[in-house]
């Protein structure tokens, strides 16, 4: 395996809240193209806390003598958008494709905030791997976008992404996961009629109709293009990468909305569109219930871990993520400060 690699005036209500959950979520679609556990390290001790809220005794964690209580009323979900295609086949159980992109959110039901973390797919961290007959084979360092790879199927794939992504952070158990193939994108990107960009940077090896500065309406596979290619295009890093993926989320948002003021029917097409693709452990009622709840949180913004970009011995970019960059995110998205 190479390396690079959410009566009538009530119904619309509804379906407009539904709508906005999908936004939420087809945002992080047309985002997807895209060690240890920290907290331990930094005199991470968890202790048992006080009955409060009917959940029961508290978890804490205390941090340089500051003591912090887990949040027990959140949903946490990881966006996973993978390098390969949903008819793609697997020939072994290391064969799965990489994480391209990986975006968790965390939302706080109490507070009523979204949190929003996007890693790096070259980030360093402990990865279960699997030998060639699909055992166990221990955990090694290595960049997180492999950890998609190693599984039997999507969903055990998925899993073991969820485990690198909770291993890296060092935060409570995170709930669920949503896998976003390559065909997803060129989907969403068609049933929108196609999202008009301007693009930046010159994709002409790919597409001669892909010229830096120009305007173009997308077909789907040019949309592909735009979010996930990356080593021939501009600096080549997945830096660069990311802010593309941020330039087609901002021209394909407004044209979700709009589409669904014109209709609200148009909220069941793009969901009916896009779940074949999808690989996810929520429920179809589930992700409606989440969207319905958090329809009028505050979104935080996008939020990223700091830290270094080097070559490594093999050749290949990693990126080494500073630690109380963790730690910062992980108590403000998981944790309260006791008072």
């Amino acid at each position: 395996m190479g390396r690079n690699r959410p009566e009538r005036q009530s119904g619309r209500v509804l379906a407009v809240k539904l709508g906005v959950v999908l936004v939420g979520l087809v945002i992080l679609l047309a985002l997807g193209y895209v060690g240890g556990r920290y907290l331990e390290k930094r005199r991470y001790t968890e202790t048992r806390g006080e009955l409060k809220d009917g959940f029961g005794e508290v978890p804490t964690v205390e941090i340089d003598g500051v003591t912090y209580e887990q949040k027990m009323n959140v949903t946490s979900l990881l966006m996973i958008g993978i390098d390969k295609r949903s008819t793609d086949e697997n020939k072994s159980y290391r064969d799965g494709g990489q994480s391209d992109f990986l975006l968790l959110l965390v939302l706080d039901h109490k507070n009523k905030t979204i949190h929003q973390l996007q890693i790096d797919r070259d980030t360093m961290t402990s990865v279960n791997v699997l030998g060639l007959f699909g055992n166990s084979a221990g955990s090694r360092v290595m960049q997180i976008c492999l950890s998609h790879g190693y599984g039997m199927d999507r969903q055990e794939r998925c899993k073991n992404t969820l485990s690198a992504v909770q291993g890296l952070l060092g935060c409570p158990e995170l709930e669920s996961y949503m896998e976003i193939p390559l065909d997803a994108i060129a989907a969403l990107n068609d049933l929108l009629g196609g999202v008009t960009v301007t693009l930046q940077d010159d994709f002409t090896m790919a597409d001669p109709a892909m010229q830096a500065g120009a305007t173009i309406t997308l077909t789907g596979e040019q949309a592909v293009t735009l979010v996930r290619r990356r080593t021939d295009v501009a600096d080549g890093t997945n830096e660069a990468r990311m802010k593309r993926q941020r330039i087609f989320m901002d021209a394909a948002v407004p044209m979700i909305r709009e589409k669904i003021d014109e209709s609200s029917g148009f909220v069941t097409t793009m969901l009916d569109t896009l779940t074949p693709y999808l690989t996810t452990n929520m429920v179809r009622g589930q992700m409606i219930n989440e969207i319905n709840r958090a329809y009028y949180y505050k979104v935080e913004p996008v939020q990223y871990l700091d830290g270094d970009h080097v070559i490594g011995e093999d050749g290949f970019m990693e990126f080494h993520a500073d630690e109380q960059s963790i730690v910062d995110f992980v108590l403000n998205a998981f944790y309260t400060k006791r008072e």
